[in-house]
């Protein structure tokens, strides 16, 4: 218990900068806080804390507005997620396959492709 009360100072400075609509107080001390949590092996918490200012009030505030939900579960005490979300990178890279299951799957996106001519002569409906 007494080693979290050495976050107090930054904790009460955010709510006062968030009270204030101060969002650079609010970011100056969240960015100490995270600093401090990791010196003290806390670097999962400082990562959230990070990932949280890295949205910005701008976005964060736009999904609360729209009714948007965060997909991650988070605590329900300091509401920081428990998880973390990556966004895979799309690339190019083709795969080698040998030519019997290549053709399978040209045969499968073949029929795929083409499925609405079935649709139009009434089978499958």
């Amino acid at each position: 218990m007494v080693k979290n009360m050495q976050f107090i100072p930054e904790i009460l400075k955010i709510i006062e900068g968030g009270i204030k609509s101060n969002t650079t107080q609010v970011t100056s001390y969240a960015k100490l806080l995270a600093d401090k949590m990791e010196r003290e092996g806390m670097e999962r918490a400082a990562r959230n804390i990070r990932k949280k200012l890295e949205i910005g009030p701008s976005k964060t505030l736009g999904m609360e507005a729209l009714g948007g939900q965060n997909t991650l579960p988070v605590d329900k005490d300091s509401r920081l997620t428990l998880g973390d979300e990556t966004f895979p990178v799309e690339d190019e890279q083709k795969i080698k396959l040998s030519n019997n299951i290549n053709s399978v799957i040209h045969e499968f996106i073949s029929f795929i492709e083409k499925a609405h001519l079935l649709e139009e002569a009434g089978v499958g409906v």
